[in-house]
């Protein structure tokens, strides 16, 4: 619909978590199957001219995930998609799909304990995401270099402070974030009673 809420069409009658591709051609969203009393959880879109649906998960990964969180994120060019899934042994992950489906590129990027929140860098070169990281006293935000391969730390955050849920500028020069100071010791002094 439109901002005042005229020209309403139903796109679809499953899923949840809808998004934008980039380039506009494309509405992506959560979605499942049941098979044999399991849930599978996967990503579709659909063509907005032709309405036709493509299930992004294929082959061996449409059976891989039981849950993906709904802060996945689209690649600038809107080629790929960046998302936390969990697995059916109740580990997580994030992981890359194709938006030609994953038999035409699927790659893992972490294993490591993540928030959902996935932000694509605008240059299509990395993705930030927060994560638990005991060497540096809670969530950090950290980078996926996507030609290197390597999550590095994100230097010029604040350290003394919880950081998760960022998001880059259009022209990627900048990023917003949500950050929480971590509560510090406070000395306590206890009241004597008054005789």
């Amino acid at each position: 619909m439109n901002l005042y809420g005229e020209n309403r069409e139903v796109v679809t009658r499953e899923g949840w978590a809808a998004q934008w591709s980039p380039n506009g051609k494309w509405i992506s969203y959560q979605s499942g199957v049941r098979v044999k009393g399991s849930y599978s959880a996967n990503i579709t879109t659909i063509d907005l001219k032709s309405k036709e649906k493509r299930v992004l998960l294929e082959g061996d990964q449409a059976s891989r995930y039981s849950r993906i969180f709904w802060n996945y994120a689209w690649s600038a060019d809107s080629r790929q998609v960046a998302f936390k899934g969990i697995l059916k042994d109740g580990q997580s992950e994030v992981a890359i799909t194709s938006a030609d489906g994953s038999s035409k590129g699927f790659r893992m990027v972490t294993n490591e304990t993540t928030e959902p929140d996935l932000a694509w860098h605008p240059d299509g070169n990395s993705i930030l995401l927060a994560m638990i990281s005991k060497p540096h006293g809670g969530n950090r935000l950290f980078v996926f270099n996507l030609t290197t391969s390597e999550l590095s730390l994100l230097e010029t955050q604040p350290m003394d402070q919880i950081n998760f849920h960022g998001a880059w500028s259009p022209d990627g020069n900048r990023l917003v974030f949500s950050s929480r100071r971590v509560p510090g010791p406070i000395l306590w002094k206890p009241v004597r009673p008054s005789e």
